[in-house]
């Protein structure tokens, strides 16, 4: 197995960006169907919640690294 030539921190940093609104999207979505959608069992709701905190735990350790590569 050989090495694989790093990619340019900008097109690493884009990337990030790119994903980090994927998950924004995805987040948003969820909020939207939590407060809109009156049809869904309690267990739903919980899970829902915890998915998005997840998501947006996943926002924030995108955003330290998008900041470490900038540092660095």
């Amino acid at each position: 197995m050989g090495f694989f030539a790093a990619k340019p921190k900008e097109d690493v940093i884009n990337k990030l960006k790119k994903e980090k609104d994927w998950y924004l999207d995805k987040i948003i979505r969820i909020d939207s169907v939590m407060s809109n959608d009156t049809n869904i069992s309690d267990k739903q709701l919980y899970l829902m919640d915890k998915q998005s905190t997840a998501m947006s735990e996943i926002c924030k350790i995108i955003d330290k690294r998008i900041k470490d590569l900038k540092t660095n």
